[in-house]
């Protein structure tokens, strides 16, 4: 297992490869933890107009 990660920590393609994997990461939970907070104030929203609308009822 060691000589996996010196291999891919001592040349340059496991350095590169761990950067790229780095930035993606940070770019996704840059992105997850704002859409989160979206999606469960969109959920409110939808769940209160649903009880609006079920509220009117049918003639």
């Amino acid at each position: 297992m060691r000589i996996h990660f010196k291999r891919l920590f001592g040349n340059n393609r496991g350095n590169a490869f761990l950067e790229n994997l780095l930035m993606i990461l940070l770019v996704v939970m840059i992105i997850a933890v704002p859409a989160l907070a979206l999606s469960q104030a969109i959920s409110d929203i939808i769940v209160a107009t649903v009880g609006r609308v079920n509220r009117i009822g049918t003639p």
